[in-house]
């Protein structure tokens, strides 16, 4: 949760959400699309399995923005400093390069712009029995450059991930779960990482970011900060 002098800092202001809209916004838990000014988006298709058919203008809080269409490692159709917030939900973790697309979002954000992440916590998930993603691991698939086609983590994801706590009525056994993440650069629905708050706190120290807040919120991590120029 914020505090509302935390609020206040997004009160009036012009921003983007990555991976499309979400609860958490919307309501008692985060209320931050009834306080911004304006929000446009970025989803990887104009389909997508959690939005469906997706059109240029972005609707959400009674508010119309602009609906981008990109890989969230390449914003490019963006110009650097034109946010002055980012907000994302339970989108990080399907990021395949997560050090590469947060700098991208720190890119289009103004000098002390805000970034709010929201991470599922794998305890509440159908992936409790993986292990947490290693900093290092990021770094390494940051240096290589590893895209959205990366099956790195297939087998430790059919392993240790239940298809029956799944939130799709369409994955019901281990050979539907099998057949949906072997076309994850379709779908995206692949897990590539698992986050904590001490991963979260490392990738947020190593690019730079002042951490003003971190918090639990239902099934999720919370992590709310600063970008430092």
């Amino acid at each position: 949760m914020l505090t509302e002098k935390e609020y206040d800092l997004l009160w009036g202001k012009c921003g983007i959400e990555i991976g499309g809209s979400s609860a958490s916004f919307e309501g008692g838990i985060l209320p931050i699309y009834d306080r911004v000014k304006a929000i446009d988006n970025v989803l990887f298709s104009r389909q997508t399995i959690w939005h469906g058919k997706q059109g240029d203008t972005y609707e959400v809080g009674g508010k119309v923005g602009h609906q981008y269409f990109a890989d969230a490692t390449d914003l490019s159709i963006i110009p650097s400093g034109k946010y002055d917030f980012l907000v994302n939900t339970n989108t990080l973790e399907h990021i395949a390069n997560p050090i590469k697309a947060m700098k991208e979002f720190l890119r289009i954000l103004k000098p002390a712009g805000l970034i709010l992440c929201i991470v599922p916590d794998k305890e509440c998930n159908f992936e409790r029995s993986r292990s947490i993603t290693t900093f290092r691991h990021l770094m390494y698939d940051y240096r290589n450059d590893t895209g959205e086609d990366d099956l790195t983590h297939l087998g430790e994801h059919l392993v240790h991930c239940n298809p029956t706590q799944m939130f799709d009525p369409n994955i019901f056994d281990l050979l539907s779960f099998t057949q949906r993440s072997l076309k994850n650069f379709e779908n995206r629905c692949f897990h590539h990482h698992v986050f904590d708050f001490e991963l979260l706190e490392q990738l947020f120290a190593f690019l730079g970011i002042e951490i003003l807040r971190k918090d639990k919120i239902s099934s999720d991590y919370i992590i709310f900060g600063r970008k430092q120029n």
